[in-house]
């Protein structure tokens, strides 16, 4: 895109202005919608005004074909619609099942329909009436986690499906009983999951079904800030694992009330996005020999206390670490000779209030020990300290430590 450096940008949504001939992009960290024309030469930015005030923080951007666009503030749990001139034209406040939706769509008739987290789709009139509400998760495919919807000239919603690689189309059938998504009490939320296993049996075999519920209120809803730091200098065998337990991890938070950091191969700012950390997890690749611990730990350090991290939040290091079969002179705190330094800086976040918590993921391998007694110099505790021995472990382990710093009812 010309005019505009990569790096410089996490955008989150993008969306097609017919009306204009124009390419809208989302950014994520200023909350701008950067202007491109169909070429990628860029044509300037426009800062949509939220109706959350400072909680304001947009997830996902709609465009009509006369240039209305909407907007979603899952901060302010609202839509906002402006005309093509930039004018407020409408406010839609998201009914209380659907706060923390993350996705939006316009339908031909101007209606619109989002998508939440833990996978239901809500239509919405443009007074913001709910029309209708499905359940878009495929759970009879496997792990169903729905990442986005759209809408076609026909008025079917179209939903993406990260967790089983499916997109499933949905129609309008009014005389089919409308789903009911479980009701939530004001200044709470809550996120489910269910599935059921295996996904094919036969007459008489056994299959094992798991239900949970999480849930914050009051107090919780401050949320809770969070850098996630991965030894990339371990090998690469390993990837499969720290990519899937991190994914679980995030299902766990709650969408417009926690923030997350990753430190990988490229670290990313604070934010409530978890698709956008999703993407940067995947392009985290391990094997990396130059990896070190001190400035990775600075600048996550620096991250939670910034602008972008929220005062009344609760701040959480989590650091996964491994030897994963490397001799000792591959160990990063040996290799930067500046383990004082390193102790100091964890010190110091901890003095500000962060909780720091210590993986070691690995059965076995040269230095084992050595890593896991610098771990414990560095945890708050050693209840912050954890052994993800295997995939399985580790994926328990990120929910413990979860479990341990969002309060729950």
């Amino acid at each position: 895109m010309t005019g505009v450096r990569a790096e410089d940008l996490e955008p989150v949504a993008l969306a097609w202005d017919a009306a204009a001939a124009q390419i809208l992009v989302l950014e994520a960290v200023s909350g701008d919608v950067l202007r491109f024309d169909a070429a990628g030469t860029a044509l300037g930015a426009w800062s949509p005004s939220g109706a959350g005030g400072a909680k304001t923080r947009w997830v996902d951007l709609a465009v009509g074909s006369a240039g209305q666009r909407y907007g979603l503030d899952v901060g302010g749990s609202t839509i906002r619609g402006w005309d093509a001139q930039g004018a407020v034209v409408v406010d839609i406040e998201l009914p209380a099942t659907a706060r923390g939706a993350e996705r939006l769509a316009l339908l031909p008739d101007d209606t619109l329909a989002v998508l939440t987290s833990d996978g239901w789709g809500f239509r919405l009139a443009r007074d913001g009436a709910v029309m209708a509400v499905w359940e878009a998760a495929r759970l009879d495919l496997g792990d169903s986690r729905p990442a986005d919807l759209a809408a076609d000239a026909a008025g079917r919603i179209y939903v993406t499906d990260r967790g089983v690689n499916v997109v499933t189309v949905f129609g309008w059938d009014p005389a089919a009983p409308r789903a009911e998504p479980l009701s939530v009490e004001e200044g709470c939320v809550f996120g489910g999951d269910k599935r059921a296993g295996p996904s094919e049996i036969e007459l008489g075999e056994e299959v094992e079904i798991t239900l949970s519920v999480r849930g914050a209120c009051a107090a919780a809803r401050n949320g809770v800030d969070i850098a996630i730091i991965v030894d990339t200098s371990m090998g690469r065998g390993s990837t499969r694992a720290v990519r899937g337990s991190v994914e679980r991890m995030l299902a766990l938070l709650t969408p417009g009330v926690d923030q997350v950091a990753l430190y990988g191969s490229l670290p990313t700012r604070l934010s409530g996005d978890t698709q956008l950390v999703r993407r940067m997890l995947r392009r985290t690749d391990l094997g990396q020999p130059d990896w070190l611990l001190l400035p990775v730990l600075q600048a996550a350090s620096a991250e939670l206390y910034s602008p972008r991290g929220r005062r009344d939040a609760k701040k959480v290091i989590i650091l996964l670490m491994a030897s994963d079969g490397l001799d000792d002179e591959a160990f990063p705190w040996q290799r930067d000779r500046a383990m004082r330094e390193i102790e100091r800086e964890a010190g110091q976040v901890k003095r500000r209030g962060a909780e720091f918590f210590g993986i070691w993921f690995a059965a076995g391998g040269a230095g084992r020990a050595d890593g896991e007694r610098m771990l414990a110099d560095l945890v708050t505790s050693r209840n912050h300290l954890f052994d993800g021995g295997s995939e399985r472990i580790l994926e328990t382990v990120f929910a413990r430590v979860i479990e341990r710093v969002k309060p729950t009812s």
